[in-house]
């Protein structure tokens, strides 16, 4: 085999790289050997998150090596790089370097998600979106604990975030319900504290017909924002699930077969027998109340069932 056949070969190998979730590294569909150092999986990380881009051999020693002299960093920089190439094999020939000083991963037959999910998201198109939704399988370089992470990780989290609100508007606009809901339950998942995710998601299952699932959902983010004793749902999903519930007892209190106009001139039942009349009212448990009163409107029978004590 002479130098150039080599060479060609190794350009043509196909390398995969995958930043979303944990990271993975395959060679021809074949995951690398496992490596020493994690450093020298960092190495290739941030090569690869600068898009084919050369980068200083002296920033990436700084980076990876934040709190070692300048000269060890650089000795930990080229064993990482040497460990790298050897576990690379036939796609070690991506990793270039431009000038002595500078480092750059080749592109060119390489699959890297996080780079597709980038273009997908500057593409502002409803289907690219959908594609950078699909992509983003977890957090970016799931657990590395590198200080460096962390503006890269929150930067694509918010870019899903953006993706996932316009798709669900999208969806919720388009009277896909369904399709809404999963949008909003998955922002809602990234973000549990985001007040519009859990408002859009009381939406879609409200119009879909499911108003007791809606309701949860605002009771679930009470509970969850009892964490931090001032935070409290904003204005706009506190009215939404004052509306919701308000809906609720409506359609629960109309009987069956009469006109909901007609049922709120119906007087109220009268009380017969012993039972005596409660001094206060229940605590809580509005629409199941409603539901067993509406029930009991049309059935002699309405038997409850649950763990005593509820």
């Amino acid at each position: 085999m002479t130098a150039s056949d080599a060479g060609s070969e190794t350009i043509g190998s196909t390398l995969t790289i995958t930043l979303f979730g944990p990271m993975q590294v395959l060679v021809m569909d074949r995951p690398v050997p496992r490596l020493r150092s994690r450093k020298s999986l960092w190495l290739l990380a941030l090569l690869a998150l600068r898009g084919g881009r050369p980068v200083e051999r002296e920033w990436l020693a700084e980076t990876l090596w934040p709190d070692a002299d300048p000269k060890q960093a650089l000795a930990g920089l080229r064993t990482a790089l040497s460990e790298l190439r050897q576990a690379l094999d036939g796609a070690a020939g991506q990793l270039r370097s431009p000038h002595r000083h500078t480092l750059t991963l080749e592109l060119g037959d390489i699959e890297i998600d996080v780079l597709a999910f980038d273009a997908a998201i500057s593409a502002k198109t409803l289907p690219s979106l959908e594609r950078a939704a699909a992509l983003y399988r977890g957090p970016l370089l799931e657990g590395c604990a590198e200080e460096w992470v962390g503006q890269e990780r929150a930067a694509r989290e918010q870019d899903c975030l953006r993706a996932l609100m316009t798709l669900a508007d999208a969806a919720l606009g388009a009277g896909d319900n369904e399709t809404a809901s999963g949008h909003y339950r998955r922002a809602a998942s990234l973000d549990p504290w985001w007040d519009a995710a859990r408002r859009g998601l009381m939406e879609a299952l409200s119009r879909s017909g499911n108003t007791n699932a809606a309701l949860h959902v605002y009771r679930e983010f009470v509970l969850l924002l009892r964490e931090d004793p001032k935070a409290l749902p904003d204005g706009e999903t506190s009215a939404l699930y004052a509306r919701l519930r308000s809906e609720a007892k409506q359609r629960s209190a109309a009987p069956a077969d009469v006109p909901r106009e007609t049922a709120k001139k119906a007087a109220s039942p009268t009380v017969t027998g012993y039972l005596p009349h409660p001094v206060t009212e229940l605590v809580g448990r509005e629409e199941e109340r409603s539901e067993v009163i509406a029930r009991l409107r049309r059935s002699r029978l309405v038997t409850l069932t649950g763990p005593g004590g509820i």
